[in-house]
């Protein structure tokens, strides 16, 4: 049986790209962890993010990329 994919997109607000370099580390590593532990893809543009894979492991992965955003508000690194 395989898993049906399934898709969202999302902002992150306010789009600051300092803090989105935070978040995605260099190269983007920290995404590519995020993708390599929930076995879902993420492709984004600036602060639009779309998440593929199961919808269950993508909500998992909105969830994580929002909270991560967050916590760059008062950092400069993470």
């Amino acid at each position: 049986m395989s898993t049906k994919l399934h898709s969202i997109t999302f902002f992150l607000e306010p789009a600051d790209n300092r803090r989105l370099m935070t978040l995605s580390g260099r190269f983007d590593e920290h995404f590519r962890q995020i993708e390599n532990t929930l076995f879902i893809e993420i492709h984004n543009r600036g602060n639009q993010f779309t998440l593929l894979g199961p919808k269950k492991l993508i909500h998992q992965a909105q969830i994580a990329i929002e909270s991560l955003y967050k916590m760059t508000e008062n950092t400069s690194e993470f």
